[in-house]
């Protein structure tokens, strides 16, 4: 009897132990599991955020090819489709990626799409055309719903910092547009927008010198949060109109206060500069498994106070943390990022699927190769 009494106690300690891991994660850790070596013999950024079919996308910012490789670091092709020619983009162009097998870029008049070789496919314009001044790497936050619709942020967002009457006119101004295409013009046609939600922090007396937005695509749904605020914002692509708020707690996150000037000026310039020094800001927005998404965002410090708000002397450090968060159970697990979390990995942090990401190390000598960390995200 005593036996079996003992016996049943080790079995449902077992059980217990077991339920508890499965049922309550207490947080996320990045893990790593592996390092690869990328030939690419300049410095270099990812276009794309995530990996599709097992590539990625990069561009080289001295030579300007970008270069389609796998996960592991072996480069499958190089190339560069720059002119005026009737299969070659502009120089202005904003967005870039791979979709099903092929490179797609965006210029402000066409739809390209070319192989992974980077042979010519096809191009066709867009009847609703805007122009970026924009330069550096171009973004892929343009989503191919299929081969006859896709989404992109409006970047013209990003401008209102300049305009007086900007809270006046959000109300015109798509945080994304969709497109369609249409046998008719044989164009693709704008045929829906998302408009910022009211509740945004955009819609403030405030003056932010920073507009811009992140967006990610999940099932029907297109879910955006500003750079400069931590609410995510669900617009249901279904139901026109439909946007739901969710609020994020992000650990430290600094929202910016206190800035309230008309406008950007000559004179006002150096304390735009100073509140963004001061306030948190969203780095990666990544889409990843399962109904869930993975982002980075600076936590500030001040390192040395001097006596005047705009003297010269002070200083601030930004220190990056990532943030897992499941949409379903609407719970979030602040997650340290590699090196202490004091680098922020712009353009430099890639998501390769199954919970798995590859961090770029900066190349502070002159090499002909680079490095790169994996790591698994897992329960902690």
């Amino acid at each position: 009897m005593r036996r079996l009494l003992l016996l049943f106690l080790v079995f449902l300690s077992l059980s217990c132990s077991e339920y508890e891991t499965k049922g309550f994660v207490r947080s996320k850790k990045l893990e790593l599991v592996d390092s690869v070596k990328i030939e690419i013999p300049y410095e270099f950024g990812f276009v794309s955020k995530v990996s599709s079919e097992g590539y990625l996308l990069a561009y080289s910012y001295i030579d300007e090819l970008f270069y389609v490789f796998k996960p592991d670091g072996q480069i499958f092709s190089s190339f560069s489709a720059r002119g005026e020619g009737p299969k070659e983009y502009s120089g202005i162009l904003p967005f870039a990626g791979i979709h099903e097998d092929k490179v797609f870029f965006l210029d402000h008049q066409n739809l390209y799409f070319f192989s992974l070789n980077g042979d010519f496919i096809s191009v066709t314009t867009y009847n609703d055309p805007f122009v970026s001044s924009y330069g550096g790497i171009p973004n892929s936050e343009l989503f191919l719903l299929n081969d006859s619709s896709f989404i992109i942020p409006n970047i013209h967002i990003a401008d209102l910092a300049r305009q007086v009457n900007r809270i006046a006119i959000l109300d015109t101004i798509p945080v994304w547009i969709k497109y369609d295409f249409s046998l008719e013009s044989n164009s693709y046609e704008r045929s829906q927008v998302g408009i910022v939600d009211k509740n945004s922090t955009f819609f403030s007396e405030l003056t932010f010198n920073n507009y811009r937005s992140k967006l990610i695509m999940i099932d029907h749904s297109i879910i955006q949060i500003p750079e400069i605020g931590k609410d995510l914002f669900k617009y249901d692509l279904k139901t026109p109109g439909k946007i739901e708020k969710i609020e994020l707690d992000l650990p430290g996150f600094k929202f910016q206060k206190g800035l309230q000037e008309e406008k950007v000026t000559q004179e006002n310039f150096r304390l735009f500069n100073q509140m963004s020094a001061e306030s948190s800001f969203i780095g990666h927005f990544i889409n990843l498994d399962s109904n869930s998404l993975f982002l980075t965002y600076s936590i500030i410090k001040q390192a040395n106070q001097s006596s005047g708000r705009n003297n010269a002397n002070d200083s601030f450090i930004s220190q990056f943390q990532g943030y897992y968060f499941d949409l379903a159970s609407r719970t979030g697990f602040q997650v340290d990022l590699p090196l202490n979390g004091s680098d922020s990995f712009h353009n430099r942090l890639i998501y390769l699927g199954e919970n798995k990401f590859l961090f770029l190390l900066q190349n502070e000598h002159e090499r002909d190769f680079h490095i790169g960390l994996i790591y698994n995200l897992v329960n902690s």
